[in-house]
């Protein structure tokens, strides 16, 4: 008898740097163990914006591990107080399964759909939140009119 399972492909890397894989880190960014901030909301993390400074990756140092491994991504419009740790070549951040800021809420639909979120709509703002506690895991994918604005993931503490 065989047993079949769906597979859920869940959100783990951005522009190919994979949630605590360090080598992803050193192969796509470099060596920027030493260049974390203290944040008071996040903790240690090192920021790293696109081409144009418009939108900034967060990457959050995850504790207890090895230099140059983090273990959740926060994509979000950039923040004239941020201090950048680099300043990358691509035009935006990219989710493996496609999340990119600006995405319409009907593709998001569509590439997302293999994974039961919980929403929470209030006027022109819908959130998506997915947890699996069983790994944990936690992704969060904010909308504002229809366009995705932020979105977070990675491995809750």
């Amino acid at each position: 008898m065989q047993i079949f399972s769906k597979v859920i492909n869940y959100d783990t890397s951005v522009n190919n740097i994979i949630l605590s894989d360090t080598m992803s880190v050193l192969s796509n960014v470099g060596n920027i163990r030493s260049l974390f901030v203290s944040d008071y909301n996040r903790g240690e993390v090192v920021i790293i914006a696109n081409n144009n400074k418009t939108q900034q990756l967060v990457m959050k140092v995850e504790n207890g591990g090895y230099p140059n491994q983090f273990d959740y991504f926060i994509v979000e419009p950039s923040n004239p107080k941020s201090k950048f740790a680099l300043v990358l070549d691509n035009e935006s951040f990219i989710a493996n399964k496609g999340a990119y800021i600006g995405m319409s809420e009907t593709i998001f639909s569509q590439k997302y759909s293999d994974i039961n979120f919980a929403l929470d709509k209030k006027e022109d703002t819908t959130i998506y939140t997915f947890s699996n506690l069983n790994i944990p895991y936690r992704a969060k994918y904010l909308f504002i009119r229809k366009q995705l604005y932020s979105f977070q993931f990675g491995y809750a503490e």
